[in-house]
């Protein structure tokens, strides 16, 4: 009896000790911070003690993981606008607003943007200079010469601008705060050390192509030294380019003339400085071409790859050209060639690129490659160069001396047939050429 009593009183107060709990209205639940509200505290008081260092790598995973968005960081910015976050997140809009042609998200460009404002540059002068992608999503560089950060895009939503015998070029942007610049990134693990040198000399030089960024690194992944020459972006890519798409039809007279004008331009300040290029075919000149509504046309043409050029003191004995369409007839011969006959070796070779700019096709003994010809030996291949030269030339001297007053056209003619002169010392020198066409672009009046 005893026993069933108290099983019995068990079960009651269980019971009525349990409704009682259901019934009691429930006690409030104190609030945890979400984990957003949480990470950003955090941020903030990395902030103001300035850990820069922490509040990247706080960020970088912070947008990555999608714990904040671009409205947590956009109020951070604001309340610490004086800082350095405030300046990155003008960068990073900035870097944002290139569109297409950069195709970085604020996720992505925001960390990039605070490091470029916190830590690049000292990380440099203590000679970490690169930073691969596994870090920012992008492969960012430091020129230590010219104190310059660049993002490589590579081809992550944006397409590669093409590739040459030893070169893969990208886009890469120059980081600027107010102005960020898409441009050009050339990489090969080719040694560059002579190219770099001579386009540093080149700094500064008109109507040559300027070195945005010149850089060594060694691959993380091969441990290969990786060379980084960066330049402007041309939006009609080189003078070849420009043929092989026909673009220069839709082109005036004055419009090529101007690009005749640069590239002369760029080759007397090579050779001012005693420099010859050495490969100046079509491809080796880049073109911008924009169009106005009202003006139509407006052109802008360099002199680029720096690749086989050499100061004239170590020139002797070398091949005159790269390639043989623009040969010269002493470049048949190259061991006999010294010093001065590079200077007009290259500009023959430009002469060639004229006749093609001006007439629409290629010169016509460069047409027949006979430099390639092994079988009949260099002193056959060249007298027949020559007399392919020598009819093509005096069909066109035929035109110009029945002419009793040169037009324009025709003075650009007679400067193309002056520069392709088989005689070496009868084809001017670049300031002379550069100056006649200088004449012709922008007449003189009265």
């Amino acid at each position: 009896m005893n026993r069933f009593a108290c099983l019995l009183s068990t079960f009651l107060l269980v019971t009525f000790g349990l409704s009682a709990v259901v019934t009691q209205p429930l006690s409030p639940v104190p609030a945890v911070p979400t984990r957003p509200s949480y990470r950003l505290s955090h941020i903030r008081k990395l902030i103001e003690q300035e850990n820069w260092k922490e509040v990247i790598r706080q960020f970088r995973g912070s947008l990555k993981n999608g714990e904040i968005n671009d409205t947590h960081i956009e109020k951070l910015a604001k309340h610490y606008y004086k800082t350095k976050l405030g300046a990155a997140y003008i960068g990073a809009k900035n870097l944002v607003a290139l569109g297409p042609s950069a195709a970085l998200s604020f996720t992505t460009a925001f960390p990039i943007a605070l490091f470029a404002e916190v830590s690049a540059e000292k990380q440099a002068k203590n000679g970490t200079a690169y930073w691969p992608e596994a870090l920012f999503d992008r492969e960012l560089q430091y020129d230590t010469e010219q104190k310059r950060l660049f993002i490589h895009l590579g081809t992550k939503g944006v397409a590669p601008i093409g590739e040459g015998h030893y070169k893969t070029v990208t886009r890469t942007v120059l980081y600027d705060r107010l102005k960020p610049q898409v441009m050009a990134r050339a990489v090969t693990t080719t040694p560059l050390e002579r190219e770099m040198k001579m386009m540093r000399q080149l700094i500064g030089s008109p109507g040559v192509i300027q070195a945005e960024g010149l850089m060594i690194h060694k691959d993380p992944r091969t441990h290969k030294k990786q060379y980084t020459v960066v330049t402007k972006l041309y939006n009609a890519g080189s003078l070849q380019n420009v043929y092989d798409k026909r673009q220069q039809k839709r082109l005036s007279f004055n419009n090529r003339l101007t690009i005749a004008h640069n590239i002369m331009t760029g080759i007397a300040a090579m050779h001012e400085k005693g420099l010859v290029h050495r490969d100046l075919g079509a491809r080796n000149y880049f073109v911008n071409i924009t169009c106005e509504k009202k003006t139509g046309y407006t052109v802008k043409a360099v002199v680029a790859d720096m690749g086989r050029a050499k100061p004239i003191t170590e020139a002797d004995g070398g091949p005159a050209q790269g390639n043989g369409i623009y040969m010269p007839p002493e470049g048949f011969f190259p061991r006999k060639m010294k010093g001065i006959d590079y200077f007009a070796s290259d500009i023959f070779a430009i002469g060639c690129v004229f006749w093609e700019l001006h007439f629409g096709h290629q010169n016509p003994w460069g047409q027949h490659r006979y430099y390639r010809r092994e079988s009949k030996g260099m002193k056959k291949n060249c007298e027949d160069h020559l007399y392919s030269m020598k009819q093509a030339r005096e069909h066109e001297l035929a035109k110009l001396e029945h002419s009793k007053k040169l037009t324009k056209q025709q003075k650009f003619v007679s400067i193309i047939l002056q520069m392709t002169d088989p005689d070496p010392k009868k084809r001017g020198n670049a300031d002379e050429i550069r100056d006649m066409l200088g004449r012709l672009v922008k007449p003189v009046k009265g």
